[in-house]
């Protein structure tokens, strides 16, 4: 009987070795796989931060761009503005001088039809 209890300590103590081998043997496994998919996805989240950095990047210079190309149609539309400020006050000379020479010809034919 002791002989069996003896056997039995033993076999025990040899499993409970054997488990906490498989134990460990697992747990550095699992640490292992575990680091492994850490540097993954820390990998993968560089990844995607350079990704949107550069398309920030190209974001700002696109807006940049349009921003220089607006500011230049503005500036075109503001000389053109003025160009027709001048061209308008060119007509509005022409105008008034027809209108000033009408009327002289209008005053020289009264004049003429009174002598």
């Amino acid at each position: 009987n002791q002989f069996n209890n003896a056997e039995i300590q033993k076999n025990r103590s040899e499993a409970n070795d054997s488990i906490a081998s498989h134990v460990k043997a697992a747990k550095e496994e699992a640490d292992g796989v575990l680091e492994d998919a850490l540097n993954e996805l820390s990998l993968e989240h560089d990844e995607q931060i350079e990704s949107l950095e550069y398309e920030l990047g190209w974001l700002r210079n696109q807006k940049e761009t349009a921003e220089a190309s607006v500011q230049k149609l503005e500036d075109n539309l503001s000389e053109k503005d003025e160009k027709v400020e001048e061209l308008l006050g060119e007509v509005s000379a022409q105008q008034t001088h027809k209108s000033f020479d009408r009327l002289f010809l209008v005053a020289k034919v009264l004049c003429m039809q009174s002598t």
